[in-house]
Formats: C-alpha cells, sequence, structure tokens
C-alpha cells in the first residue's frame, strides 16, 4: 500500500500540532479536495502539467482517502466540499467572521496569501516561515522578486497576470 503522502502529510503536521509546536493542541481544520473541481469542468486542462501515474495504488487521491482517518486519530478534522479545491474550503474559512480568534493558514500555496489579514496568518511548512501583516510586503517581495512589495489586497492580480505554469496557465 502506497503510503508517501499521508507519511508526509503527518510528518508536516506532527510538530505542528505537538504542544510545543507552532499551532499547539489548537483547533485545526485540514481541507481537502473532494472529487473533480469547477475549475476542471470549465476546463479540463486545468493542472494537466502536473505529471502523475497511471498506478491507482499510487495516485495521489487513492492516499488522500485514508487521511481524514489517519487525521482524527491526532483529533484532527477535516472538511470537504463537492466541487471545490482544499484551497478554496481554506479561502471561505478564512473569510469566515464568526470563527473566533487569529487562524492560521498553512500550505505552500502561494495565493492563499491574499488572506493574510490581522486574524490571518499563513505558514509556509517548506520553508518555516510564518507570514503576517508585519512582513507579508517583505516577504512577498522577496518571494516572486518584484520591485515593489505585494499587499494582500494587490497579490490576486498579480497572480492572475504572471499565471501558475502547476496549474498549466
Amino acid at each position: 500500500t502506497a503510503t508517501e503522502v499521508v507519511y508526509g502529510i503527518l510528518n508536516v503536521l506532527t510538530p505542528l500540532v505537538s504542544p510545543k509546536g507552532v499551532l499547539g493542541r489548537h483547533n485545526i481544520i485540514v481541507a481537502l479536495d473532494e472529487g473533480r473541481n469547477w475549475r476542471q469542468l470549465v476546463d479540463p486542462s486545468y493542472k494537466n502539467g502536473r505529471g502523475g501515474t497511471n498506478n491507482p495504488a499510487l495516485r495521489f487521491g487513492a492516499q488522500i482517502a485514508r487521511l481524514p482517518a489517519q487525521l482524527a486519530k491526532f483529533g484532527i478534522r477535516t472538511v470537504s466540499v463537492p466541487t471545490l479545491e482544499g484551497d478554496d474550503v481554506i479561502a471561505l474559512l478564512a473569510e469566515r467572521k464568526d470563527l473566533q480568534g487569529t487562524k492560521c493558514i498553512l500550505s505552500k500555496d502561494k495565493d492563499l496569501l491574499a488572506f493574510v489579514r490581522d486574524d490571518v496568518y499563513c505558514f509556509n511548512p517548506s520553508i518555516k516561515i510564518l507570514v503576517t501583516p508585519r512582513n507579508f510586503g517583505t516577504y512577498t517581495q522577496a518571494l516572486f522578486k518584484t520591485a515593489a512589495p505585494l499587499s494582500p489586497q494587490n497579490l490576486p492580480i498579480f497572480r492572475a497576470l504572471v499565471g501558475d505554469t502547476s496549474d498549466n496557465l
């Protein structure tokens, strides 16, 4: 049974959710993709540049299907919405005003940086940087190699203009 995806996700989360980790034992929700998303329905070539495997046992989706049960053992809930990518669900959760306290988005996805504000931070697990309103401009200027700092408000416009090769756009 292929386990590298589940193993990798648990390796990223475990030190962060430990009592001394960045997230501690806060309320944690992992958002997952559920089936084909609306972008794939509109444009079947969406994310075709990502490669993959024809072996169903090794496919990402087959492993992700086992993830909720594994995360539940850590007390971590998962959520998914038909036709939405996990990133879309994260964006919806970030925008909810009824969720109390500071929210921390754990993702390498650059598009989610657009949600950084006083009560929403982004943590990139690859480089272990917490992006807040205080360091947003300098972080995005270095990340995107722009002449001037970006703001969360103009990041979506910038990303739309430059495109994203991983999304085949």
